[in-house]
Formats: C-alpha cells, sequence, structure tokens
C-alpha cells in the first residue's frame, strides 16, 4: 500500500463542506481555505474552501448565503480580496416591506426576505380556512417543521384577516435549503447539495483541461441541476 488513499492527516486540513483537502494559501484557488467574518478565528477547526462558500452565496438572495456553521450572512468581499467573506449584516428599511431588515440588494434597497419571496413565491395552506394562497414572502421561516403551521401571520384573501400558514406540501421542494430553519434539521442535506455542485464544478473543469473524472456528470448531475433550479431539495413528509 502507497498510502495515496489514506485520510489527510491533521496537518492537512479539509473543507466541511466538500471534504476535499484544502490548498495551500496565495495560489488563487477555489480550493483556498476560505476567510470568514465569523467562524475563522485562531484555533478554530471547522474551515470551508472558497468554492463551497461561493456557491452558498451565489444561491442566496443578492449574493448573500449562510454560514455553514454558525448561519450568519455572508457575502464576498468588494475590496477585490480573492477568497474573503464579509458580514451581509447591512441593516436598513426595505423600500418593498418598509421594514428594518437586513439588506441584500443595496441598489434596489430590498431585504433578504423580500427578495427571497420574490425568487420563491410559493403555495402556503391557511391554517383557518385551509385555502391555499401563493405569498410572496418566506413565510417557511416561521415554521417549526415543514409540517407545521407558522407563527407569524399574513393576510388570508379567503378569510379577510391575518392567519397563520405552512408550505404547501406540493411546493415544499422550492424552499431553499440553506434558508430552511435549523429545527427542520436539513443542514446535512444543504452541505450535500452544494458539495455535489462543487464536485460537478470541479468534472467540467477536468474536462474542459483535458482531463478525465470518471462519473463526474453521473454523480447525481442532472438531479442536483433540477433541485438547484427549484431553489432547493425535495422534502420528506
Amino acid at each position: 500500500d502507497d498510502g495515496s488513499n489514506a485520510a489527510p492527516s491533521p496537518e492537512q486540513p479539509t473543507c466541511a463542506v466538500c471534504l476535499e483537502q484544502l490548498d495551500p494559501p496565495s495560489r488563487g484557488a477555489d480550493g483556498e481555505r476560505a476567510a470568514m467574518p465569523c467562524c475563522d478565528r485562531d484555533g478554530a477547526t471547522m474551515a470551508f474552501c472558497v468554492g463551497c462558500v461561493d456557491i452558498i452565496c451565489s444561491q442566496g438572495p443578492g449574493g448573500v448565503g449562510r454560514c455553514p456553521k454558525c448561519r450568519a450572512l455572508v457575502r464576498r468581499s468588494n475590496d477585490g480580496a480573492r477568497g474573503v467573506f464579509v458580514g451581509a449584516e447591512l441593516q436598513g428599511t426595505c423600500r418593498m416591506c418598509l421594514q428594518s431588515r437586513t439588506i441584500v440588494d443595496v441598489e434596489r434597497n430590498v431585504c433578504d426576505a423580500c427578495e427571497l419571496g420574490a425568487r420563491h413565491a410559493l403555495r402556503y395552506e391557511c391554517r383557518a380556512c385551509a385555502a391555499t394562497q401563493r405569498i410572496p414572502h418566506p413565510m417557511w421561516r416561521y415554521q417549526p417543521s415543514a409540517a407545521t403551521f407558522g407563527n407569524v401571520t399574513w393576510a388570508c384573501q379567503r378569510c379577510g384577516d391575518y392567519t397563520n400558514w405552512r408550505v404547501h406540501p406540493d411546493d415544499a421542494d422550492g424552499v431553499p435549503l440553506g434558508d430552511a430553519p435549523e429545527s427542520w434539521d436539513v443542514r446535512e442535506r444543504w452541505l450535500e447539495d452544494v458539495r455535489r455542485t462543487r464536485n460537478e464544478g470541479r468534472g467540467r473543469r477536468e474536462e474542459d483541461a483535458g482531463g478525465f473524472v470518471d462519473g463526474a456528470h453521473g454523480y447525481g448531475g442532472w438531479n442536483v441541476r433540477m433541485r438547484r433550479a427549484n431553489g432547493g431539495a425535495k422534502f420528506r413528509f
């Protein structure tokens, strides 16, 4: 045994998302360790590669994603520093909902909730009358589970009153895994989705370079692309 299949040593840190060994710094590669504003302190044992955090941010509203460890909102640095991410806690009054929230689209002055709601205007079920209504707001954020009614109200067109809602089972697969509440226990599925997307990107780069990675496009590629188009993986009830 030449040790080629041996697990990386403690001196060879790996990305906690794609599980690949991190590249040495200053190479300008996606495999370098991402500089995070929240969970990248001295002595931290959990690290993420630039490529995985880039994917997470690209899937979020306005290029804002959640840290895989603490769920803090982060975005790429605007100063051109490669692999550096900054906190996205820019507070302001959203021009759409007129609430004081985290602004993710600075040019349009739109908050993360309104941006997500516009992107994922899902159908929800009213607790009072059982009617189905499409709501341009991430009401899933207020649900303890995918099948439980939330604790924040929205105006029901049938009831003529503010009622509680839950995402319709047929639309639950449209909930972005990275934005689902922690109580839904889908973190590992979210990271698996990012991991597959990352592996697809690696496979394409290998082929563009004239190489070949066995199964690069067969590693759930079609399903991953379809799930990304829908904004998330399908939930089980």
